[in-house]
C-alpha cells in the first residue's frame, strides 16, 4: 500500500510539473521565437496511443542485422581497392593508406546516406514547418519506403560501427565517447522508428551526416598531402569546410530542428498528455549534441596549433593515441 501511494504521489507530482512548469515554458519558448499564433493542436484530449508493433519488431531487426553483415563484409573489400590505388599512385606508406582507405570507406557512406536523406526531406512538409512531426495521427504516421529504407540501412551502419569499434579500432582520446556515440545513436534510431518518431529521425540525419562528408573528406585530402604537397588551398579550404560545416549543421540547424522541435514544439503543440518518451528522447538527444560540441573543440584546436605552431592539421584524437 505505501509503495502505491508513493507512486501515485510521483505521479501527482510529474503531472503538475508538467502542466505547470513544463506547458508554459514550451509556451512561452514558441512564443518569443515563433510568434503567439504559433500552430498547436485542435486535438484536447490524448490521442497518442503507441504503435502496435513490439519493442522488438523480429523482420526489421533481421533487416539491420544483414545490414550490418554485408558492411562488415563489403568494408575490408572496398577498403583494400583504395588501399592498393592510393599506394599505387603515390607511394603513400602502408600505415598512411590504411587510414586513408577508412576515411574514404566513411566518407562514401555518408555522402550517400546524406544525400539520400536530402531526397527525403526536400518535399516533405515537416522538414519546413517542423511542428507537423507531432500532426495527428502522430505516432501512427505512415511509413514511406524511403524512410524505411533510411533507418534500416542508418541502425545497420551504426550496428556496424559499434562492432569495429570495439573489436579492430585503436583506442584513441575519445574511444569511450565514440563507443557511448554510436549506442545512443543505434537506441535513438531504433526506437524512433519503432515508436513512431521517424519524422524527427530524419532531421537529425540531415543535420548531422552532411559534417561527416567533409570531415573524411578533409582527413583524407591530409593523407594525401603527407606524401604529396597539395596546394595549400586545398588543405586550408577542406578544413575550413569542416568548421563552417559543423557550425551550420551541429551546433546551429540541428538546434534549431531537431532540439528545439523535438523539447518545446513537441510538448506545446501535442500537449503534456502526449508527452511521453519526452525526457528520455531528449536526454540522448542533448548528449549527441554534447558530443559534438567536444568534438568541434577538438577540430578548433587542431585550426589553432596550425596557425599558432605551424603543426599539421591533424587529427587530435590521434595526437594523443600515438604518444
Amino acid at each position: 500500500q505505501t509503495m502505491n501511494e508513493l507512486l501515485l504521489r510521483l505521479d501527482e507530482a510529474r503531472e503538475q510539473w508538467g502542466q505547470n512548469v513544463v506547458i508554459p515554458a514550451s509556451a512561452a519558448i514558441r512564443d518569443y521565437f515563433e510568434g503567439p499564433d504559433a500552430p498547436r493542436s485542435t486535438y484536447d484530449q490524448r490521442w497518442y496511443y503507441p504503435k502496435d508493433a513490439n519493442f522488438f519488431d523480429p523482420v526489421l531487426v533481421s533487416y539491420i542485422v544483414v545490414v550490418a553483415i554485408v558492411f562488415t563484409l563489403l568494408e575490408p573489400i572496398i577498403r583494400k581497392m583504395m588501399h592498393n590505388k592510393v599506394v599505387a599512385l603515390t607511394k603513400m606508406p602502408k600505415g598512411e593508406a590504411i587510414r586513408f582507405s577508412e576515411s574514404m570507406w566513411q566518407f562514401l557512406f555518408y555522402l550517400s546516406s546524406w544525400l539520400f536523406s536530402c531526397y527525403i526531406v526536400y518535399d516533405a512538409p515537416w522538414f519546413y514547418n517542423t511542428y507537423l512531426c507531432w500532426e495527428y495521427p502522430f505516432p501512427n504516421h505512415e511509413v514511406p519506403i524511403k524512410v524505411y529504407i533510411l533507418y534500416v540501412v542508418q541502425v545497420g551502419w551504426y550496428l556496424h560501427c559499434a562492432w569495429c569499434h570495439v573489436k579492430h579500432d585503436v583506442k584513441k582520446s575519445d574511444y569511450w565517447v565514440m563507443l557511448t556515440h554510436h549506442i545512443a545513436a543505434l537506441i535513438l534510431l531504433y526506437f524512433a522508428f519503432i515508436t513512431g518518431r521517424h519524422r524527427v529521425g530524419v532531421l537529425c540525419l540531415f543535420t548531422l551526416d552532411v559534417c561527416d562528408i567533409f570531415l573524411h573528406f578533409t582527413k583524407s585530402v591530409r593523407f594525401v598531402d603527407n606524401t604529396i604537397k597539395l596546394p595549400t588551398i586545398l588543405t586550408t579550404g577542406s578544413y575550413l569546410s569542416v568548421v563552417f560545416s559543423w557550425i551550420y549543421f551541429r551546433l546551429w540547424l540541428y538546434v534549431k530542428k531537431v532540439l528545439y522541435t523535438s523539447s518545446f514544439q513537441g510538448m506545446h503543440y501535442g500537449g503534456w498528455i502526449n508527452s511521453d518518451g519526452w525526457l528520455f528522447y531528449n536526454s540522448l538527444l542533448i548528449l549527441i549534441y554534447i558530443f559534438q560540441v567536444y568534438w568541434f573543440y577538438l577540430i578548433i584546436l587542431s585550426g589553432y596549433k596550425f596557425v599558432r605552431y605551424g603543426d599539421d592539421l591533424d587529427d587530435e584524437r590521434d595526437r594523443t593515441s600515438k604518444k
